[in-house]
């Protein structure tokens, strides 16, 4: 278990602390669809921030997130 869970801290080192939907479904190597049906299902925290003054804001998703997930998978895996 500790192999894994290095792993996911190699990999999510390097990563940002608020990934979008495309970083988030590049670095899962999944969906933009299967991202949001994470977050709706509470297995990713999204941040809504607003980037400028006029628009919609955007969904950022959290590192610290992206790890619990990941953690996740690789113990149900066994």
């Amino acid at each position: 278990m500790s192999n894994n869970a290095e792993y996911i801290d190699d990999v999510m080192t390097n990563a940002p602390a608020l990934l979008s939907c495309n970083q988030t479904a590049d670095l899962l190597n999944i969906s933009r669809a299967s991202v949001y049906r994470l977050m709706d299902a509470g297995d990713l925290d999204r941040v809504r921030i607003n980037l400028s003054t006029v628009g919609r804001p955007t969904t950022r998703i959290t590192n610290q997130s992206i790890r619990n997930l990941l953690q996740t998978w690789s113990t149900q895996s066994k």
